[in-house]
């Protein structure tokens, strides 16, 4: 129930800390509207959702989450870099993580960033095109 609260109040670092601690972002059926995902879409709070897409929330098909298709992917990819991360020592994984370079760009106001916004959403569709 404290990760519901918190995706419904909007606490994106509090639920990214219930979760280290164990808390389930996913339930047998994420769209019943006690899902921490559902609660996080009714409280409408785009961070949230982003986190739990990051944390490894299965978003069930035709749920409106309040994301355009860009955002999911990229929260989708940064999940998986979060799970290569934090994956146990000594385990097989078949597949290389995906590195993404992140650019931080402080006082660019009108820098045009489509052709790293372009760059991003390849990589996420054929890190889609492999699952």
């Amino acid at each position: 129930m404290p990760l519901g609260v918190a995706c419904f109040m909007g606490y994106a670092d509090i639920v990214r800390e219930l979760v280290s601690r164990g808390a389930k972002v996913n339930t047998p059926d994420n769209s019943q509207p006690t899902s921490p995902l559902s609660m996080a879409v009714r409280g409408n709070r785009k961070e949230v959702v982003k986190a739990l897409i990051e944390l490894g929330a299965k978003v069930p098909p035709g749920m409106q989450t309040g994301l355009s298709e860009q955002e999911m992917m990229i929260a989708r990819l940064r999940g998986q870099q979060y799970s290569a991360k934090t994956a146990g020592a000594g385990e097989y994984h078949p597949e290389p993580p995906v590195v993404v370079e992140e650019i931080e760009m402080f006082s660019c106001y009108g820098t045009n960033t489509a052709v790293l916004d372009a760059d991003m959403i390849r990589a996420a569709r054929e890190m889609e095109k492999k699952r």
